[in-house]
């Protein structure tokens, strides 16, 4: 990649990062406020580019969003071969209980607080993906953290956004039994699955397994139409 194409795709997919975390209920207006100049000036410091951001709880809507945090990461340099052998993962987990005081939280307390995106540059763009869903499962079933990993370049244009996207919104843990009810299921696994962190949406809405997506479709024949999905590992 030129280095023109680095840093188009860097404030490109900036824009895109802060309006999936916006949707997700947290606070992104501090990081809006820096123009695409100074963004490219600090390529050469990728911990630079870092982000975290706190939660919109005292909005209406992101109630459950209280306390919670989410921490963006640059990684310019290849990370594969770290996150597949899940010591990109141990390191990470390190790290919170260091920030922690000196104490050595529950791993559950990780799941209640905080999330970490980490965006990494490849010089391969179809570059196998198998690690980093390895990876993120392993944060995920292991300590109950939730690591979303986005090749930069993925992110130039809002995944959720395109024209042929239809809507999706998580259902709520507390509606999830009248739902099934509804539906006449006796299971979550009897809905249809999205894949967890390999399949773009789960990634970019930051499911994680066992939670529900409601899908509503437009056709010019049927109207509106509506599914649901269940995140599955």
């Amino acid at each position: 990649m030129e280095t023109t194409s680095i840093q188009d795709i860097l404030v490109r997919s900036r824009k895109t990062i802060l309006d999936l975390l916006h949707q997700s209920g947290y606070n992104t207006t501090p990081y809006r406020r820096i123009v695409a100049n100074d963004l490219v000036k600090l390529l050469n410091n990728p911990e630079a580019l870092g982000m975290e951001f706190d939660s919109r709880s005292d909005e209406e809507g992101f109630e459950h969003m209280e306390g919670k945090r989410a921490i963006v990461e640059y990684k310019l340099d290849s990370i594969k071969q770290n996150v597949g052998n899940g010591s990109y993962v141990t390191g990470r987990i390190d790290k919170e209980r260091t920030q922690e005081d000196g104490e050595y939280p529950a791993p559950t307390k990780f799941a209640n607080t905080t999330e970490i995106i980490v965006v990494y540059m490849t010089k391969k763009i179809e570059e196998d993906l198998e690690s980093y869903d390895k990876g993120a499962l392993e944060a995920w079933t292991k300590h109950q953290l939730k690591i979303r990993f986005f090749p930069m370049f993925r992110l130039v244009n809002n995944p959720l956004e395109h024209v042929l996207q239809p809507k999706f919104e998580i259902v709520k843990q507390e509606n999830h039994t009248a739902l099934l009810k509804e539906w006449y299921c006796r299971s979550k696994t009897q809905f249809p699955i999205i894949k967890f962190h390999n399949d773009i949406v789960a990634r970019c809405l930051g499911l994680v397994p066992l939670d529900i997506i409601k899908i509503t479709s437009y056709s010019p024949t049927a109207g509106e139409y509506i599914k649901y999905r269940v995140c599955a590992p």
